[in-house]
């Protein structure tokens, strides 16, 4: 999906600007649950699998005192400006060696993309310094029934298949393995649910026709913005859990 220059800069500052609506809805619950901690303590944190670095150049600009490494086995390009605090390391999460380094590890739809991912989460246990934070979320797409027919999602089912080769797991599932692991559970929910689910298809089943996804948008991210503030049953999963000791 491509918005001519002079199209782009027009609807950027609008509610029809259109944004990848799964990102903006992991980003809400991100701000959502980022405002829970306390972050004028924290000095150190790790992004695991930061991808395009979105989240890791935000927070970084946003708190300035707080080192930033945002970690990924790819090699990644960013802007020229990042901020100072900032910093990008290639590496492998299996092969994670840092021990009581950091305040907050976030890791955002990562870990359904490496196999024996469990023991990833094991390696950021160590990783964490004792009362630093843990903020996981995951997809949920076992048994998952498509509000749209699935051709339209010929081509995404195609990616998945082929990228999701981790474990996934339920809420309470994570919720076990985070415990033996030796993490406390500060929360846990179901994510997304049907108005998000709905949001995120809409926005596939439209990915070629811009005028439409456009003119959808506000619609979009208003569903996005309810998912965020309502309980789910079911959908994706999302954990905030804290370490309390040594190991």
């Amino acid at each position: 999906m491509e918005l001519k220059p002079i199209a782009k800069n027009l609807l950027v500052h609008t509610p029809y600007y259109p944004v990848h609506i799964g990102n903006y809805i992991r980003s809400l619950y991100f701000q959502k649950y980022l405002g829970q901690l306390p972050v004028e303590k924290v000095t150190n944190v790790l992004d695991a699998g930061c991808g395009g670095g979105q989240y890791a150049i935000k927070m970084a600009k946003r708190f300035p005192w707080i080192v930033i490494i945002a970690m990924d086995i790819k090699v990644q390009k960013f802007q020229s400006n990042c901020p100072s605090n900032f910093f990008f390391r290639q590496g492998n999460l299996l092969e994670l060696k840092d021990k009581d380094t950091y305040d907050f590890v976030y890791c955002i739809d990562v870990l359904e993309h490496i196999p024996n991912n469990t023991q990833v989460i094991e390696r950021f246990y160590q990783a964490l310094k004792n009362g630093g934070y843990l903020y996981l979320h995951m997809p949920y797409d076992i048994g998952k029934k498509r509000i749209f027919p699935d051709k339209f999602f010929a081509e995404f089912n195609t990616w998945a298949e082929e990228e999701h080769i981790g474990g996934q797991y339920t809420l309470d599932e994570m919720k076990s393995i985070l415990h033996k692991i030796g993490f406390e559970i500060i929360a846990a929910e179901n994510t997304f649910g049907f108005m998000g689910e709905l949001a995120w298809e809409l926005d596939r089943v439209t990915d070629k026709r811009i005028a439409l996804k456009i003119f959808l948008m506000p619609l979009l991210k208003l569903l996005g913005q309810v998912s965020v503030n309502i309980k789910h049953t079911s959908g994706n999963i999302l954990v905030l859990a804290r370490k309390l000791g040594g190991k």
